[in-house]
C-alpha cells in the first residue's frame, strides 16, 4: 500500500503546490478531504503525516486532531495556523498536535522531516497531552522502556536502591516515581542532598537533634532519597550503613534513639566502579547499595525522545503571545537530535532560554540555541558553526565531519562545481514568490492584463479535478524558480535539486516564448 499524506479542509491551491514535491521525489500519495468525518474514515496504517485545517465544515480542526491522537499515536498531526495565530498553535500543541505549518508557504522541509519521522520510527512525535512531573520521565525509547522496567522490579521490592545518573539527569524525578509506584506510596517522600553542606550540617541535617527532627525521621515509614551519596562524609556512610541493616535511627545530638523504619534510596554520578575503587567511600554501604543499581540513560542514548522533550520544554516556556517561538526550525530539529548534550536535561533547557532571548518569528533556529558568534555561549562539543552559517547549515563536528553527512552521489559529485557554495539549500515552494495570498486567497479568475500569469496562477486556474502532465509541471516549476532567483541558473538548479543543463535547456525556451503576451 502506498504511503500517503492526509490533507484536512486545505484548498485545492495548497494541494497543488504540494503534490509536485511530495509524489514524485517521496513516493506519497496526497489524499484531500473536507471535513473530519471524512478525516477519520480515510486515516489508516499507510498514512505519513496529516496536515489539518484550523476550521472544518462540520466542526472544529483541534476538535479533529484530539479524535486523531486518541486513536493514532504515531502519526505526525500539523495544524495550519496563521503567522499571528500563536495562542491557536499552542492551544493545538496542547491537543495533540505534532507541530505547526503556517499559512502563506507549504513548509516541504517541515513536512518532509515529519514525513521522515513517522517512516523511520526513530522519534516520538505525539507530545503528551498531560506532562509528567518531570520532563526526565518522557518518551517511549527502548532506553526509557528499560530504566521504566527496572523501576517497575524495584518498585515491589523494599531494599535500598542506587541511582547512577550523570549531571543533568534528575534522578530525584526517578526516584520520586519508585515512591509513587510502590506500597510506600500514601507515606511521605523526603529527598536530602548534603553535597552543599558542610559535614556538622549534613549529619544534624540527615538524622536531626533533640531540637529540629532530621530528614530521617520526616520521612516516617515512606521514602527517603538522598542524592550525591558519594559526597557524604565517611561518618554520615557508616551510619548509613547500620541505619539501612538494623532499621534503627542511632542517638545523635541530644536526640535518642529511634525506629526508622523508611526505605532508602540513593543517587550518585559516580559508576559502581568508581564506587568500588573510591578509598573514601564505604565498603559496607557499596556492597548494600550495589546489590540494586538503576542506570539512568542519558539524553545521546535516547534519541527517539529528544525532540519530544525539546518541545515540550518550548511549550512550557512560551506565554502563547504574538510573537513566541512555537516550534524549532527544521535545521534546528537535526542539530539537536545530533548533539550530545553532556549537561542532559539542564543543558537542553539552557540552551531554549537562550534560544528565547533572541528568537525572532514563530521558530527557534540553530542560531538561537547555539550562536556561533558568541564562542563562550557555545558548549564545547557543540558542532562547529562556521562564520556566516546560516540555519540551513547542518551541524557538523571538527573531529569527524563525515561521520554525519550521507555518502555524496556521483550525480552531485558531477554537479557540485555547478552550484554556488555560499547559497542556502531551499525547497521549490518556499520560495520568496509564494505569499499568504497566494496560498490562503483563491486566485483571481483574471489576472490583470497589465502583466503575464505566474507559473502558480496558471496552475490555479484550471479546473480542480484537472491532470496537469509531468512534463508540463517540471517547466512550470523550473519557470518559477527562474522567476524567483531572478534568472540566476545555478541558484534555480540548486532550489530544485536538478542539473544546471536541465534549467539551461528549458529557460532557452522560456526566453524565447515570453517574447508574446499571453
Amino acid at each position: 500500500m502506498l504511503s500517503h499524506v492526509l490533507l484536512v479542509g486545505t484548498n485545492t491551491t495548497y494541494t497543488t503546490l504540494l503534490r509536485y514535491r511530495l509524489e514524485t521525489t517521496l513516493s506519497v500519495e496526497l489524499k484531500q478531504v473536507d471535513t473530519g468525518r471524512e478525516a477519520l474514515s480515510a486515516i489508516n496504517k499507510a498514512t505519513t503525516l496529516v496536515v489539518v485545517a484550523p476550521t472544518l465544515p462540520d466542526g472544529d480542526g483541534l476538535q479533529l486532531i484530539a479524535s486523531m491522537r486518541a486513536g493514532w499515536n504515531d502519526v505526525p498531526i500539523l495544524l495550519m495556523v496563521h503567522p499571528e495565530e500563536t495562542e491557536v498553535a499552542h492551544e493545538a500543541l496542547a491537543h495533540g498536535a505534532t507541530d505547526v505549518v503556517v499559512a502563506g508557504r507549504t513548509d516541504l522541509d517541515r513536512m518532509e522531516w515529519w514525513i521522515g519521522q513517522s517512516r523511520s520510527n526513530t522519534t516520538t512525535v505525539a507530545p503528551p497531552v498531560a506532562p509528567p512531573s518531570s520532563l526526565a520521565l518522557v518518551g517511549d525509547s527502548l532506553a526509557i522502556r528499560r530504566t521504566r522496567s527496572h523501576l517497575r522490579h524495584a518498585q515491589q521490592t523494599d531494599t535500598p536502591v542506587l541511582f547512577w545518573a550523570e549531571s543533568g539527569l534528575e534522578p530525584e524525578a526517578w526516584a520520586r516515581r519508585l515512591h509513587e509506584g510502590s506500597p510506600r506510596a500514601n507515606a511521605p517522600f523526603v529527598a536530602f542532598d548534603g553535597a552543599v553542606l558542610s559535614d556538622q550540617a549534613v549529619s544534624d541535617s540527615l538524622f536531626g537533634t533533640a531540637d529540629t527532627p532530621g530528614a530521617c525521621t520526616r520521612a516516617e515509614a515512606g521514602t527517603l532519597f538522598i542524592d550525591n551519596v558519594s559526597l557524604l562524609p565517611p561518618d554520615v556512610q557508616r551510619t548509613l550503613c547500620t541505619l539501612a541493616q538494623t532499621g534503627i535511627l542511632p542517638a545523635h545530638a541530644g536526640r535518642t534513639e529511634a525506629p526508622f523504619p523508611a526505605r532508602l534510596v540513593f543517587s550518585t554520578f559516580h559508576s559502581p566502579k568508581e564506587l568500588a575503587n573510591n578509598a573514601s567511600f564505604s565498603t559496607d554501604l557499596y556492597d548494600l547499595i550495589a546489590q540494586h543499581v538503576i542506570s539512568l540513560p542519558a539524553l545521546r542514548t535516547r534519541t527517539e525522545d529528544l525532540l519530544l522533550i525539546a518541545q515540550q520544554l518550548l511549550r512550557d516556556k512560551t506565554r502563547s503571545a504574538p510573537g513566541d517561538p512555537i516550534s524549532f526550525s527544521v535545521p534546528a530539529m537535526k542539530y539537536l537530535m545530533e548533539y550530545d548534550w553532556p549537561g542532559n536535561y539542564r543543558e537542553l533547557e539552557s540552551a531554549i532560554d537562550r534560544g528565547l532571548r533572541t528568537a525572532h518569528g514563530f521558530e527557534l533556529t540553530v542560531a538561537d540555541l547555539f550562536p556561533h558568534e558568541d564562542d563562550e555561549n557555545l558548549p564545547e562539543n557543540a558542532p562547529a558553526m562556521p562564520v556566516g552559517a546560516s540555519d540551513h547549515t547542518p551541524p557538523t563536528t571538527d573531529s569527524a565531519p563525515s561521520e554525519k553527512q550521507p555518502p555524496m552521489s556521483s550525480t552531485d559529485k558531477e554537479h557540485e562545481s555547478d552550484a554556488p557554495s555560499d547559497a542556502p539549500s531551499r525547497s521549490l515552494f518556499d520560495l520568496q514568490a509564494l505569499t499568504v495570498s497566494a496560498v490562503d486567497s483563491p486566485p483571481p479568475d483574471t489576472p490583470p492584463k497589465t502583466r503575464r500569469k505566474t507559473p502558480l496562477e496558471r496552475v490555479a486556474v484550471r479546473a480542480p479535478d484537472a491532470i496537469i502532465p509531468m512534463g508540463e509541471l517540471q517547466i512550470l516549476a523550473i519557470e518559477h524558480a527562474l522567476d524567483v532567483c531572478e534568472g540566476d541558473i545555478k541558484q534555480a538548479a540548486r532550489a530544485l535539486g536538478i542539473p544546471p543543463a536541465t534549467i539551461s535547456h528549458v529557460a532557452s525556451h522560456l526566453t524565447s516564448d515570453r517574447t508574446t503576451p499571453p
